[in-house]
Formats: C-alpha cells, structure tokens, sequence
C-alpha cells in the first residue's frame, strides 16, 4: 500500500527473528495508517440518514473550513456497482427513501465514491464552493473552466454493505457523536446482520460488538428510528434532546395500534387499504409534532416525559373493542375519526404558534419541520407561514425556500 516509512524517534530498527513466531493478536501494530487520496468533491456519494445540514453544530464546522482548512477528512469508501446497490437497497428498505443508483455517476474506473463519514463536513465544503461559484457568476466570470473542487480523503476499496455499516457504527461509537446519530448507524448495522443472518437476536449482535455499547442503548435506538423522520429530525437539529423523544417514541406501536382498532376495527395492516394507512401515519405524525412542541414549551426531561408518555400508553393498550362494543352501536367511526384528526390538527398548530413566541434562536428549525408537518399548502401550514413572517422577517428569503422544498404534505379538511 505504498511507500513504507520508519517510525520517528524510534531509533534503527532491526529486524526480530521471532517475529514470525509471535501470534498475529499479539504482534505490534501500526496504527493509524490509512490510504489518503484526493476525489472530486461532487461526485461523492451521500445515502446516510443522518442529514449533515440538520447538525446543530453545521454552522461552526463550516465557518471552521471556510476560514481554515479541513482538519479531520471523511472517510470514502469506493465501491463497485453492485455492492452501491445492495447498499442503497437495504438503506431504501429500513428507511423507506427513494435513492436511486442512476442519480450517481462513477469514476473513470467505475467505481462510486460513497461517503461512510463526515457527511456533514461534506456538506460544508460543497456549500462553500457553491457559493464561491454564484459569486463568479455576480462579478462576469466565464465559468466553464473552472477547476472542480477535490477534497483530500481516507480511502476504503472494495467493501460491502456489511463492511460500510460497521465503519458506520464503529466510527460513530469512536467519535461520540450525538446519541441519535450512533442510533442510526447502530440499527443499520443491526437491521443489516439480521437480514443477510449474521445474528438472529439483539442478544447476538450486541455480543458480536462486546464493549462497546449495552442492550439498553440498543432498545433506546431501535425505538428512536420507529419514529418518521421528520419527527427525528427535530432532534437532529437541536430543537430537542434525544431522551425525551425515546420517551416518545415508545407510544408509536400502542398509539398506530389503538387508531386502527378504535376507528377502523382493524387489527393488522393487511385489514386497511393503502390511503387509511397513510392517514394513520400521518395523524401519528403530527400527534408527534404536536408533543414535541409541548415538550419544548415545558422544558420536560425524560424523568417527566416517561411519565406522560406511559399513560398515553396504558390507556391505549387497554384499550378493548370488545369491551367497547356496546357504545359502538351509537357512534359513527368514521366522523369520529375526522373529528379526531381535526382535533390533532388544531392542537398542534396551537403549540406550534405558541413555539413561534420563543426566542427566534432555539425555534426557526423547529418550526421549518413542524410546517413540514402541517403541509406548507394546508391551511394550517399557511397560518403558520403568516406567524412567522410577522416576527421573522430577517429570515423570510430562507424559510421560504425551506418551506418550497418541504413539498406538499397537505392535510385534508
């Protein structure tokens, strides 16, 4: 793997005889030694949930290469076609994105170039030379002659899925970063191994990665990625801490549970055409957003978050059909179920109002994802847009662009 060097300070070294005696797990390592090479900055491969521009630190770290350089490179991994697209399809899978391997190009070799770590940095950079180039464009510069940006990266050929996700995790688990990044990576790497039968039990998984984290932490993240990912996203960006939304979290099956037998008498997916179960999702969704506001407004911790949430919980495990029967006669599901999402619908845009009074610092990003929630073409969504152009008008050119991305989640009357 290139050119070998002599370690500094350490003297002439000579050779030992009885190296090749030593068992391999014994030897002395060489640690640290990775291929470093330069790859073109826009034609990196990002597939990873854990959005870059959603960390809360995003701004530091590209005020940080902007005015200096990049200090700590990402890793890349350069992947033959097949093995991108195993990849992309187990992540489409758990997720339920929409990447597609027609959306990247590969080199001159024909390999991809995916990024395992430093998403975020990646980001960064790319936002920098953006902009580099709209100021080109201002001033009349011919910029067809432009030289593409590169960035110099640690290289890893020719992995697997199996290999890219345990970087992931094991990059995650080394860095320590936020928990609900290490979540992410560590429910890909568990999902994955489940799938092609690496492990058949949490148990297994955790004992083939003795050390370096607790069934505890594993329960945590798997609950965590229940949740959809805007509802995620919240805590991605800041707006609230990760162990409140655990708390959250655990009422997503009871909650999903309850709606489908107390509005539809249904108890399993198959029971329910495909726009019922999206209008349970979405219903789940900004019941979600809804109590992360209320979470916000309160300051709730996780000792008063599990409190709440085990009784939202309760009564719906108890909830019993049978039991309910009688009263069932009288009523009339389905108006029951309008008035229900017109009650969810109402509640969250009033804490989402009330989350626009906070100081504008802790609320912007939050209340971008709670419009996308609402649907930026709802009514619900266009009261909101009202609110805020009232007291942030600093910021409309960026939330308005925000709000035109977010698409049409509209909710119906």
């Amino acid at each position: 793997m290139g050119k070998s060097y002599e370690a500094v300070g350490c003297g002439d070294s000579k050779t030992n005889t009885v190296a090749a005696e030593i068992p391999e797990h014994l030897r002395p390592r060489e640690y640290g030694r990775k291929e470093n090479a330069p790859v073109l900055l826009r034609g990196l491969v990002m597939v990873s949930q854990q959005r870059g521009s959603n960390n809360p630190a995003y701004a530091n770290i590209k005020e940080s290469i902007k005015n200096g350089d990049l200090i700590n490179p990402p890793d890349i991994a350069l992947l033959q076609r097949d093995a991108l697209d195993d990849y992309i399809l187990f992540i489409n899978k758990i997720w339920g994105a929409e990447h597609d391997i027609g959306d990247y190009e590969p080199d001159e070799d024909g390999y991809y170039h995916l990024v395992i770590a430093g998403h975020t940095r990646v980001e960064a950079m790319i936002e920098i030379e953006d902009e580099k180039i709209y100021e080109l464009i201002e001033l009349g510069y011919d910029i067809s002659d432009v030289v593409p940006p590169t960035v110099w990266s640690k290289i890893y050929r020719d992995k697997q899925p199996e290999d890219i996700l345990a970087l992931q995790m094991d990059e995650n688990l080394h860095e320590k970063p936020s928990q609900e990044r290490t979540a992410i990576a560590m429910v890909e790497t568990y999902l994955y191994g489940l799938e092609v039968g690496k492990w058949r039990t949490k148990k297994e998984f955790i004992e083939a990665n003795e050390g370096k984290f607790s069934q505890n932490t594993l329960n945590k993240a798997l609950v965590f990625c229940e949740l959809d990912q805007v509802t995620r996203d919240f805590v991605f960006t800041g707006a609230v801490a990760y162990g409140p939304i655990v708390e959250l979290a655990k009422t997503v099956q009871a909650h999903r549970q309850y709606i489908r037998m107390r509005y539809f008498s249904a108890v399993a997916e198959v029971d329910l055409t495909d726009e019922q179960l999206a209008e349970i999702e979405q219903e789940i969704a900004q019941w979600n957003a809804g109590e992360v506001a209320y979470i916000q407004k309160k300051h709730l911790n996780v000792t008063a978050c599990k409190k709440r949430y085990e009784s939202f919980r309760s009564t719906w495990q108890d909830y019993d059909p049978e039991h309910e029967s009688q009263a069932a006669l009288f009523s009339d599901p389905t108006r029951e179920w309008r008035d229900a999402r017109r009650h969810t619908r109402d509640t969250l845009r009033r804490r989402v109002t009330e989350i626009a009074k906070l100081p504008l610092s802790g609320a912007f990003q939050a209340l971008q994802l709670h419009v996308q929630v609402m649907g930026p073409d709802s009514k619900e969504g266009q009261e909101m847009l009202d609110v805020l152009n009232s007291g942030v008008r600093q910021f409309e050119g960026k939330f308005q662009s925000v709000v035109a991305g977010a698409g049409a989640l509209a909710i119906s009357a």
